[in-house]
């Protein structure tokens, strides 16, 4: 069973249109993985990438036992980015922490994934060694209205890129958030150079608003200070997901090899003796959460249909136009609002596909039907 096995199946599907579903149905999450030789020995890189890959498998497990449809981004997806030649040019300008070791490397794609989710179209992502302790519904109102949110934070300070969410066009307006600043701001004393971490906290500072910042993701150094009990459902409350970085598992007194192993322990004693306890985080199961999506996405609509008036007659691409106009479903039963909720998740994934292969996507209505000549004769 899931974690949202206890949760009625009609309200697992009342997800936040900007959860980027999936042909399965399942909402996605998305991590990124290239590999990076961290050694020129063959044997400590032979170890490196056991424990990264155990971590992997745990994290695909643990995801997919949430409800969560998996994907894993590779530095292919990024280069598919139209901006990404533009974007490569000013990182490869750009001291990171680790210059010219591996870990200069590691932090180089450590920007580069921010492009490759924009370039799948957004939503949900977070590093492999985050793992969630509430399942996917408790993650759909998280995402708001597609506005560019981080999940983890450093108190009075600024975001940790463990867990972030956003639609494909606030990715590919952050990625170049963290970047310019990187590029254009002199390496502090406090990270002697760059990485997505450094820049996306001092961001916060030097231009507050520039993204959401929320504390759902936990500190797993908190949890592991106790023996698995009572405390450690309360201590796991308030979030949805835990992060096992290396620095909370060094200062736990624990080895970072053995994080797959922690984070299995630990999510799967949450699992078994916590379910009940954990308060669910906000999800959309009020009426009025779906009526407001809904008139949020006939605005959407609207505005889609006016840019694409703009746009003919200026764009070079070719013209590829849908149809679209609501009508009333003849059941009863059926939610009109849950109706265009999932109307709204198909025409989003139609207009990316269709502007990813060169098109210029166009939603036609009635309206425009009503504007030929002969429209009156027709009906």
């Amino acid at each position: 069973p899931t974690l949202d096995a206890t949760i009625p199946q009609q309200q697992q599907q009342q997800q936040h249109h900007y959860i980027r579903r999936l042909s399965s149905g399942k909402p996605a999450i998305y991590t990124f993985w290239d590999e990076v030789k961290v050694s020129k020995s063959k044997n400590v890189r032979s170890y490196n990438e056991k424990i990264n890959v155990a971590l992997l498998e745990t994290w695909k497990r643990e995801w997919h036992h949430a409800g969560f449809e998996i994907r894993i981004l590779t530095l292919k997806d990024a280069k598919r980015h139209p901006r990404y030649e533009e974007f490569l040019g000013k990182l490869n300008n750009i001291k990171m922490i680790g210059q010219g070791s591996w870990e200069g490397r590691y932090n180089e794609l450590c920007f580069l994934r921010w492009l490759a989710m924009a370039a799948v179209g957004g939503g949900f992502m977070c590093d492999y060694d985050v793992l969630p302790i509430k399942g996917a519904s408790s993650f759909a109102e998280l995402a708001g209205n597609g506005e560019f949110t981080v999940y983890d934070e450093v108190p009075n300070r600024g975001g940790v890129p463990s867990l972030m969410s956003g639609s494909a066009d606030e990715w590919t307006r952050m990625s170049f958030e963290i970047l310019n600043y990187a590029f254009e701001t002199p390496p502090t004393d406090e990270f002697n150079g760059w990485s997505d971490f450094a820049s996306l906290l001092l961001l916060n500072t030097a231009r507050p608003g520039t993204y959401i910042l929320t504390s759902y993701v936990g500190r797993v150094q908190t949890l592991l200070a106790h023996p698995l009990g009572p405390e450690t459902c309360k201590d796991a409350d308030p979030f949805v997901a835990l992060h096992f970085s290396h620095a909370d598992i060094a200062r736990s007194g624990r080895h970072i090899g053995e994080r797959h192993i922690i984070g299995k322990e630990l999510v799967g004693f949450i699992q078994k003796n916590c379910a009940s306890q954990l308060s669910p985080t906000p999800v959309l199961t009020k009426q009025k959460g779906l009526q407001e999506d809904a008139a949020l996405f006939r605005e959407e609509v609207a505005e889609a249909t006016a840019e694409a008036a703009a746009v003919v007659g200026t764009s070079t691409r070719p013209k590829m136009h849908t149809f679209f106009d609501e009508i009333d479903p003849d059941n009863a039963d059926m939610n009109r609002d849950q109706l265009r909720l999932a109307d709204a998740a198909l025409i989003e994934e139609w207009k990316r596909a269709w502007y990813g292969a060169g098109f210029e996507p166009i939603i036609l209505t009635l309206k425009d039907a009503e504007r030929h000549p002969m429209y009156s004769d027709f009906v």
